[in-house]
């Protein structure tokens, strides 16, 4: 995101804010997991942790689908 983030600024500080939220959420939600270096194995985690999880990266990946656009790109 760092990357992009100059060339979209100006015209999408409501999109680059929402970003920054879903990317913390999911950080938030990965920190429960952390194992030493890594993380415990997804097999390991609940329905309902994957649930959560799998919603939180569904909506970072929902506003990253339409980054492309924002960058005239399309």
């Amino acid at each position: 995101m760092d990357l992009v983030r100059p060339l979209i600024a100006d015209t999408e500080a409501d999109f680059l804010q929402a970003v920054d939220e879903n990317f913390a959420k999911v950080d938030t939600i990965l920190a429960r997991y952390k194992d030493g270096d890594g993380y415990v194995s997804y097999g390991k985690l609940t329905e309902e942790d994957r649930n959560t999880l799998a919603a939180a990266v569904n909506t970072l990946a929902e506003d990253l689908s339409t980054l492309r656009g924002k960058l005239g790109l399309e």
